[in-house]
């Protein structure tokens, strides 16, 4: 048999390692998710208004243009 040692933690300092365990990691996964779900929406964001703005420069641009002589009605 191997001569290990063994630690003897009290209740005490055991409840209070776990409740900072426990409170710890729970935060810093919310920040982290709350970083991800800013920076995906930041670019969907900027990917709408691209294509928003692409679709208003070419239905301006049917308007703009002057319709050619031989489609006149």
């Amino acid at each position: 048999m191997k001569n290990t040692a063994i630690k003897v933690v009290k209740k005490v300092d055991r409840e209070r390692a776990g409740e900072k365990k426990a409170i710890q990691p729970k935060q810093r996964d919310r920040q982290v998710a709350r970083a991800r779900i800013s920076t995906i929406t930041g670019w969907v964001r900027d990917i709408q208004d691209r294509h928003r703005n692409e679709s208003r420069r070419a239905f301006d641009s049917l308007f703009r243009d002057p319709l050619p002589e031989g489609s006149k009605s």
